[in-house]
């Protein structure tokens, strides 16, 4: 154990909300499933958090993060995704438990492939992610899973799109605005102030899925606007050499 920094401690706890959310999934108490992978998002900030306050990490606390990342946003919310489908026997009767795995086998999947590409042949740019980062994708994933939206017959025909698509963002090399090494303009200050004011009205009057999953598509899909066209430019230069560069 004399690896594990103060902030390792707080990675762990990410894990075991990870793991308690597959054993509540695999109870049917997909709601508790849900907030679990929230609260693991709650630790994964918090131990960065830790880590500037106790004198940062180390390598092994950088590759602890990663699998942790992996437990909770791509194997919890898969296992979730699959209870949720396995539920919807109206639409594919003695079917619905393959559609279900096929469900959530794409999170693990993708989330799987972005671990490894992490491991052998990282790309990391000033300020940005390469593909939706798996938390975003994991609480989206969540989100819409317990929102009013896949309550619905349509809802659920939708997730049959949405959740591979959101698990595919994960190995895109389309840019993805990071808060690391990179300057806001103050109007986003204000915008993530209303993010949280949203969040907390829709906690307040019930519908917290519905406005977290509007929040965290909107992040994936549209944060690359923020970035200005020059910086893109050099962001697809930077790309083009990642991969023509051994790995």
């Amino acid at each position: 154990m004399a690896l594990l920094k103060p902030k390792d401690y707080v990675t762990c706890l990410n894990v075991a909300c990870g793991f308690g959310s597959m054993v509540l999934s695999l109870k049917s108490m997909l709601d508790w499933a849900a907030y679990l992978i929230v609260i693991g998002y709650i630790f994964d900030v918090l131990d960065g958090v830790v880590a500037r306050f106790t004198g940062g990490g180390n390598k092994f606390g950088a590759e602890l993060d990663n699998t942790a990342d992996l437990i909770t946003y791509s194997i919890a919310p898969a296992v979730l995704a699959t209870a949720h489908y396995d539920q919807w026997t109206d639409a594919f009767g003695y079917y619905t438990l393959p559609v279900a795995a096929l469900v959530g086998l794409f999170p693990i999947l993708f989330g799987t492939i972005r671990f490894a590409r992490f491991n052998v042949k990282r790309i990391e740019y000033p300020g940005v992610w390469f593909g939706a980062p798996r938390p975003a994708t994991g609480l989206a994933i969540a989100a819409f899973l317990s929102s009013r939206i896949f309550a619905t017959d349509a809802g659920h025909w939708a997730g049959l799109a949405l959740i591979p698509a959101l698990s595919v963002m994960n190995i895109a090399l389309w840019p993805v605005v990071g808060h690391h090494n990179r300057k806001f303009h103050p109007l986003v200050k204000l915008l993530l102030f209303v993010v949280a004011a949203s969040c907390a009205a829709g906690a307040a009057f019930g519908f917290i899925w519905d406005v977290l999953i509007g929040w965290t598509t909107l992040y994936i899909f549209l944060s690359w606007l923020y970035v200005s066209p020059d910086e893109r430019g050099r962001i697809r230069a930077f790309v083009a050499s990642w991969r023509k560069s051994d790995g």
